[in-house]
């Protein structure tokens, strides 16, 4: 089975991210198959001090001004809680850094 990945915009973990483009999903990286996982809860740690946690994949907006202020290369860790249709849940794990 193809792995899930969380994609902030259109970087994977280990990428750095655009702050222009702070969408948050989980799916894979080949189009099919089609992920059907629906996101429970996301975890941010900012810059290895700050952590926020949220209740949907849509960051809010004083989510995406603290993140657009960080430095370049600083270090965002996510943690996302999803859920399959069967309601099994399963964690994925990512780090993105913010672009130069």
């Amino acid at each position: 089975a193809p792995s899930l990945h969380v994609f902030i915009g259109n970087s994977v973990s280990g990428e750095n991210i655009d702050t222009s483009n702070l969408r948050l999903k989980v799916g894979f990286i080949e189009p099919l198959p089609v992920s059907n996982y629906k996101v429970a809860e996301v975890s941010l740690i900012i810059d290895k001090k700050e952590v926020i946690t949220l209740n949907s994949e849509d960051f809010n907006q004083s989510v995406k001004r603290k993140l657009s202020r960080l430095n370049s290369g600083a270090e965002v860790r996510v943690s996302v809680t999803v859920k399959d249709p069967l309601n099994k849940t399963k964690r994925i794990n990512a780090v993105f850094f913010i672009e130069p």
